[in-house]
C-alpha cells in the first residue's frame, strides 16, 4: 500500500521531485516496524508458555521422585490427587496464549523452529503427565507392599525388644546396694533412653499401620513398663544427684554455697524420696522402699 501511495516521482507546480529515497526510507521503516511487531507477537506467548512448561516439569519431577519411607508414599499420593486440577489450570493458561499464535498465522508469519517446538511441547505435557501418573500409581503400590513387609518384620523384632525391656525393668529390683549408686544410676539412665526410643518406634509403627490401612498394634505394655520403671529411675538418679551435691557441700568452698539453691535441692530430693517410697510400697518392693526411707532420713 505504501508503495502505491508514495510514487517514485511527482510534479509540484513547475518542479519535478524524485521521491525514490523517501519512498525507500518509508518502506524500510514500515518493514522494520512489522518485524518488531512480529517479534513482539512471538515473544509474548513464548515467555508464558515457558513458564507453564517449567511448572509441568516440576510436576514430572515430583511424580518421578522415589519415596524413601511410607510417609513419602502417602504424601505423593495426596499430591497426585491435586495434579489433575493443577494441569487443568496450566492448560487454561496455555489456551490463553493461542490468540497470539492465531494472530501470527493471520499475518502469514510462521513460527520459528524454537517456538514451534515449544508450542508442541507445551500441548503434549498433559498426556505425558497422565501417563506418568498411571505409572507412578503402580510403582507406589509395589513400594507400599515392600514397606509393609519390612514393617511387619521390624515389628516382630520390636516385640522382642519390648519383652526384653520388661524383663530388664523387673530385674531392677535386684539392685538394692546404695553404695553402687554411680553404676546403677548410669544403668537406669540407659534404660530410660531405650524406653524413650521404644515409645517413639511404637508411635511410628502405629502411624504406618494406619497408612497401610491396618489396625494399630496395641503397645500399651510399654506404658506399663514405663510406669514400673519410673520409681527406679527417680530413686537412683536422685540418689546420684544427692551424693554429688552432698560432696560439693562438704568438700567445696563454703563461700560459694548458695543457701536458696541448697534448700531447693534438699526439698526436691526429699519429696521425690517420699513419693518413691510410696510407689515401691505399692509394687511390694520393701527393700527398695526402705532405701528411699533411709535416703529421706539422710536428707532430713
Amino acid at each position: 500500500v505504501l508503495s502505491q501511495d508514495v510514487p517514485l516521482t511527482m510534479f509540484v507546480g513547475p518542479f519535478h521531485i524524485n521521491c525514490k529515497v523517501v519512498r525507500e526510507s518509508l518502506l524500510k521503516q514500515k518493514e522494520e516496524q512489522l518485524i518488531m511487531l512480529k517479534d513482539l507477537m512471538s515473544s509474548l506467548p513464548r515467555v508464558k508458555v515457558q513458564e507453564v512448561c517449567s511448572k509441568f516439569e516440576e510436576i514430572q519431577a515430583a511424580l518421578k521422585k522415589k519415596p524413601t519411607c511410607p510417609e513419602d508414599i502417602d504424601e505423593l499420593r495426596k499430591y497426585m490427587e491435586e495434579v489433575p486440577s493443577i494441569a487443568e489450570v496450566l492448560n487454561e493458561e496455555l489456551g490463553g496464549q493461542e490468540q497470539y499464535y492465531q494472530t501470527l498465522h493471520s499475518m502469514y508469519e510462521p513460527l520459528s523452529d524454537e517456538d514451534a517446538d515449544l508450542h508442541f511441547k507445551a500441548h503434549s505435557w498433559s498426556l505425558k503427565i497422565e501417563a506418568l501418573s498411571e505409572k507412578t500409581t503402580k510403582f507406589l503400590a509395589k513400594e507400599e507392599d515392600s514397606y509393609q513387609e519390612q514393617a511387619e518384620e521390624q515389628q516382630e523384632v520390636f516385640a522382642e525388644t519390648v519383652k526384653n525391656l520388661g524383663h530388664t525393668v523387673q530385674n531392677l529390683s535386684q539392685y538394692t546396694d546404695v553404695t553402687k549408686v554411680d553404676y546403677v544410676s548410669n544403668e537406669v539412665k540407659q534404660i530410660k533412653e531405650q524406653l524413650e526410643i521404644a515409645v517413639d518406634e511404637a508411635a511410628l509403627f502405629n502411624s504406618r499401620e494406619v497408612l497401610f490401612g491396618k489396625t494399630p498394634t496395641d503397645y500399651s505394655e510399654l506404658k506399663k513398663i514405663s510406669a514400673s520403671f519410673n520409681p527406679f529411675f527417680q530413686f537412683w538418679s536422685t540418689a546420684a544427684r544427692w551424693k554429688k551435691w552432698h560432696k560439693e557441700w562438704m568438700d567445696g568452698s563454703f563461700i560459694e554455697l548458695e543457701a536458696e539453691q541448697i534448700e531447693r535441692q534438699v526439698n526436691e530430693s526429699w519429696k521425690i524420696m517420699y513419693k518413691m517410697e510410696k510407689a515401691f510400697g505399692l509394687q511390694e518392693l520393701p527393700v527398695c522402699a526402705g532405701n528411699c526411707k533411709s535416703l529421706k532420713e539422710d536428707i532430713d
